[in-house]
């Protein structure tokens, strides 16, 4: 009972949050989209986080822990150190340059900084955007149904349909800034959770000679760096880091910070958080194993649900509560921003830049507010459809957008000699190796889809570029100029 009055209370607070800050949302698209790029270091920062890692952490990233034990660990470190970068320094610039440049979504700055007067490049990332954020939020509804149904046993349509119809009113009324705000709560509830996890475990097991115990089980798990993985597949989670310079909705969070100068503030705990929950997530699942030694004596033989059974069957019933509301929220921290991120993709960048550029920005808001349901809906089937677990489906998505868009990010925002028929070729050739790669067996057995494709999509935009030098944008000095002159408003 007292699950269900937790989870009940953290969803209608999300509404409310959603109901607060609709008045303000129907303002302008600046607003709707970006929260008026207002948002503070410490709210950036969580935010930041619970949108990057979701349900791939705290339920598939426990999973993992539970079946590569050490080995999981190998991804903390490079992706905090790069999304530390990416926001103290790439992101920084990606500020300064989208606000010199009026721009409000990923497209935009393509088509502003690249001098893109064909729509190529806001074309083609529009489509990026939309095929594989409509996969990524199918995956994050498949969570949903995973706990919804072991814990209440409710049917995956009603678990999925609940998660996104809670997610799609207070990201309608809302807009970004009821995104922010929700995700900043959720994340801190997943902080919570994964620390109060491990420790639990730690703590029961605690006089019961824990290393030796987990090396009978499967020396593999501790005897080595690697842990129960291969190279290949240490290679591939080490490399995983790059991907999240190519998440859009991770982009915007950049996009939308309030002072350029306070971005350090973020960068350092989005850090903090990212290998704090990361660790808990690993030795979640790796203590685990106390409990559960083998897969087949897991409930529905299913390590991604460990950190639901724990809470719900181990532990006292309020904190148990609590961190259901923490898994819910890391479902939930994700999809809001995906639907804002795709709709605003179809609404501006494709409706309004392209097809009606004389539409209002109350008009723009509302037809978003459409789109969104009709996303959410083809996101639902998509949920119900496939069969795949979350963390490989989600990695799917995260490599074709890390892929197609991570160069682009690095290379526009250090680099004067890039054109746009490199930014395109980029996008494509990532694009087509990350879908050949992982619909190849013997590839996909090799490495990660995203490690070639991310190596191919930079080699072929430098390459390319400098074929097409030509064609550098005219504007580029003059924008590159303004880093070393730029105050804060």
């Amino acid at each position: 009972m007292a699950v269900i009055v937790t989870l009940v209370l953290y969803i209608l607070v999300m509404i409310g949050i959603g109901v607060y800050y609709s008045k303000r949302a129907s303002g302008s698209e600046e607003e709707y989209y970006l929260g008026g790029r207002s948002m503070g270091p410490l709210v950036t920062a969580v935010a930041s986080g619970s949108t990057g890692r979701s349900a791939w952490l705290i339920l598939g990233m426990v999973g993992t822990g539970y079946l590569f034990g050490a080995g999981s660990i190998w991804s903390v470190g490079l992706y905090a150190l790069t999304e530390l970068f990416a926001m103290a320094y790439a992101g920084k610039r990606l500020r300064i340059f989208t606000e010199k440049m009026n721009n409000l979504t990923w497209p935009d700055y393509l088509e502003s900084r690249l001098e893109d007067k064909s729509n190529l490049l806001r074309l083609t990332a529009v489509l990026i955007i939309v095929v594989f954020y409509i996969c990524y939020i199918g995956a994050q509804l498949k969570g949903s149904t995973k706990m919804f149904s072991f814990l209440f046993g409710m049917e995956p349509v009603h678990a999925i349909i609940l998660s996104a119809v809670v997610v799609m009113i207070y990201t309608m009324t809302g807009g970004y800034r009821a995104v922010m705000m929700t995700s900043f709560i959720q994340g801190l509830l997943m902080l919570v959770s994964l620390v109060i996890l491990p420790l639990y475990l730690f703590i029961s097991n605690v006089g019961t000679g824990i290393v030796g115990r987990i090396m009978a089980i499967e020396p593999m798990l501790l005897n080595s760096p690697a842990g129960a993985a291969s190279n290949a597949w240490i290679a591939g989670m080490v490399l995983i880091a790059f991907g999240s310079w190519g998440q859009v909705h991770i982009l915007t969070r950049y996009m939308s910070t309030n002072k350029v100068s306070e971005m350090n503030k973020a960068a350092i705990g989005n850090a903090v958080w990212n290998v704090v929950c990361a660790a808990g997530a690993c030795f979640t699942g790796l203590l685990a194993r106390l409990v559960w030694e083998s897969q087949s004596a897991l409930p529905n033989s299913d390590p991604e649900l460990i950190t639901v059974v724990i809470s719900s069957q181990l532990m006292n019933p309020v904190v148990g509560g609590i961190i259901i509301a923490g898994i819910v929220s890391a479902i939930m921290s994700t999809i809001d921003q995906l639907l804002l991120t795709t709709t605003s993709a179809i609404t501006r960048d494709l409706y309004q830049a392209i097809i009606n550029k004389d539409a209002s920005d109350r008009k723009i808001v509302q037809l978003s507010r459409i789109v969104m349901v009709v996303c959410s809906a083809v996101a639902i089937g998509l949920a119900l459809s496939d069969s795949q677990t979350i963390y490989w489906f989600v990695l799917f998505a995260f490599g074709g957008l890390g892929a197609a868009f991570g160069p682009i990010f690095i290379l526009s925002t250090y680099w004067k000699g890039m054109t746009k028929w490199g930014a395109f070729v980029g996008m494509v050739s990532g694009l087509i190796i990350t879908v050949l790669w992982y619909y190849t067996p013997s590839l996909k057995n090799m490495i990660y889809e995203l490690v070639p494709a991310f190596i191919v999509s930079m080699a072929a935009n430098i390459i390319v570029s400098k074929l097409t030098s030509k064609d550098r944008p005219g504007n580029v000095d003059a924008l590159f100029a303004q880093l070393s002159t730029y105050t804060d408003a």
